[in-house]
């Protein structure tokens, strides 16, 4: 631009923007006629506030701020004792049961449809899916229309009791329900899609570890994991050493993506999606929710 040139912004644009954007007036005559030189438009301008330190920090809504990067490691026990496992077991299953219905099934449908279709995989393609955490059974109807054969998981057996009750009432006669037990993690045969949407959140990091590896063993070659989890909570940290081992309602537990995708590797299992969803209500920038497709090799 030449010096006599006229700079593309007005003054009361930039002015304007700020008020807009900032809520405020900018700092001095000086500062305006920087910006009415280094930006080519009011939409660059405007783009350029928006993305500046002082919109995120001071501006925008903590919970749509974005997490910083890195994330502090959560200081989590991933190994399972055995003798723990029981106690595990019961306190995910009264966290979930304290926490009540949180299925969006016609979401939660639309989003397994465009997972499969994203992937180039026909639903007729997938033999036996397996619902870990299908609680009342809710989702099950849909699994049932969409593949040959269906199975689903719960470590409640009130739960599974209401699910049997309603897919009988329903007539649906491909679907069959297990109970998870600590002798059991996987009570069912192998599968070609093991599907846990909304459930592993409540499960302490050394069970969420030992149901992953006992879903990703029993994949048939070429079969597919979609679960979602946290893998990141704000001051998170868990031990069953210094955390007790009884029910707690309500609770949400992390486990961390290098771990996850560590014992993917280990299982034979390749990442094929992995996408940010929102975390349940009130956690937005405490908590990173991950949603993982990963493929058993053929």
């Amino acid at each position: 631009m030449r010096a006599d040139a006229e700079p593309p912004l007005s003054a009361e644009e930039v002015i304007l923007t700020y008020r807009a954007v900032l809520g405020r007036l900018p700092e001095n005559h000086d500062i305006i006629e920087a910006h009415r030189r280094a930006h080519g438009s009011v939409e660059a301008f405007a783009a350029a506030v928006l993305g500046s330190e002082e919109f995120r920090e001071q501006v925008l809504p903590a919970a749509l701020r974005p997490l910083p990067v890195p994330l502090p490691a959560n200081d989590v026990q991933t190994r399972l004792d055995p003798a723990s496992l029981p106690g595990l077991l019961e306190r995910a299953c009264a966290a979930r049961q304290h926490e009540g219905p949180d299925m969006d099934v016609s979401q939660r449908v639309a989003l397994l449809d465009a997972l499969l279709a994203r992937l180039g995989r026909l639903p007729e393609s997938i033999g036996h899916c397996v619902e870990h955490g299908c609680g009342e059974g809710r989702l099950i109807p849909h699994l049932a229309a969409r593949f040959g054969r269906v199975t689903g998981l719960d470590a409640s057996r009130v739960s599974l009791a209401t699910a049997a009750a309603a897919l009988n009432a329903q007539g649906i006669t491909r679907a069959a329900l297990a109970q998870v037990t600590a002798e059991a993690l996987f009570p069912a045969a192998d599968c070609d899609l093991w599907l846990c949407l909304g459930g592993m959140r409540f499960h302490p990091p050394p069970l969420a570890m030992v149901v992953l590896e006992a879903a990703l063993d029993a994949l048939n070659p070429g079969g597919l994991a979609v679960f979602d989890l946290p893998v990141w909570i704000a001051d998170y940290r868990f031990s069953t050493a210094g955390d007790p081992a009884t029910p707690a309602g309500g609770e949400t537990h992390a486990l961390p993506q290098p771990v996850i995708f560590a014992l993917a590797d280990a299982m034979g299992c390749v990442p094929r999606l992995l996408r940010e969803t929102p975390p349940p209500g009130g956690q937005a920038g405490r908590m990173l929710v991950n949603l993982f497709v990963l493929e058993k090799r053929r």
